[in-house]
């Protein structure tokens, strides 16, 4: 029974130690696509993330857009061939002529090389085409809908970052700490094993103040960052009812700081 106990012992304090090891796997997450989910009835953009640009400089490479109505299987796609404008070094975006009709829409982009489609790269090991489905609800509003390629694309790109570097690590901190500092009450006024108990509870109570802190932290920057984000977007807003040009000084003004 005690080599059970110390066995258990020693399994949850390496849960302790690893708990709090970094949240992040930067390599995994998945290239910025729009639209993606629900959006609203004015969105006409269409963008997507190619880590391989260069790969189009000699090739004369076109894209080809296709949008499909899911519950409209057998009626004729949207296809257009486009050569997209480039911004910020990897995002493509191209603007449609005229806003989709509400409903499920399924969206594939090939990259063709003499007319035909290739395989070639567009985000580490992820290849073309790229496919993502999307909703299209009139009854959604939103002031991204409005906002033109280059600040949706910036809005886009720092919001994801945000969420990733910020937002999931406040959740898992607040997360573990829970889970800490329940182990340490359960250890502190339930499992009596003399001073096995006193070290583990210990171990849990300091691991989940340092956890609650770090959540308040990762909180604090996240909120931080959103009002950011919200001033970057009425920025955007206006540019894109007055007519303007993207001014990169406001933007590196508004830089989120991770």
């Amino acid at each position: 029974m005690k080599s059970l106990h110390y066995i258990l012992t020693l399994l949850l304090i390496t849960c302790l130690v690893m708990g709090e090891a970094p949240s992040r796997a930067q390599g995994m997450v998945a290239p910025l696509v729009y639209p993606e989910g629900r959006v609203c009835a004015d969105t006409r953009t269409i963008i997507w993330q190619d880590l391989y640009p260069e790969l189009d400089a000699d090739a004369g490479a076109r894209y080809r857009l296709t949008l499909r109505e899911s519950a409209k299987k057998d009626a004729a796609p949207l296809v257009t061939e486009i050569d997209p404008r480039r911004y910020f070094g990897i995002y493509y975006a191209y603007s449609l002529p005229a806003p989709l009709a509400a409903g499920n829409w399924e969206l594939t982009i090939d990259r063709l090389v003499g007319g035909e489609p290739v395989t070639t790269r567009h985000y580490h090991y992820l290849r073309y085409p790229v496919k993502r489905e999307f909703t299209v609800d009139p009854d959604l509003s939103s002031r991204l809908c409005a906002l033109p390629p280059d600040y949706l694309i910036r809005c886009l790109q720092l919001d994801r970052a945000n969420t990733y570097a910020n937002g999931y690590n406040a959740l898992f901190f607040t997360g573990s700490s829970v889970l800490s500092f329940g182990v340490g009450v359960l250890f502190y006024s339930v499992i009596n094993l003399g001073i096995i108990s006193t070290i583990i509870y210990t171990i849990s109570f300091i691991s989940a103040g340092t956890g609650f802190t770090a959540a308040g932290y990762y909180g604090w920057k996240y909120r931080a960052n959103r009002v950011k984000l919200e001033k970057m977007v009425e920025i955007g807003t206006s540019v894109s009812l007055n007519g303007a040009i993207l001014d990169d000084r406001i933007l590196a003004a508004l830089e989120l700081r991770y």
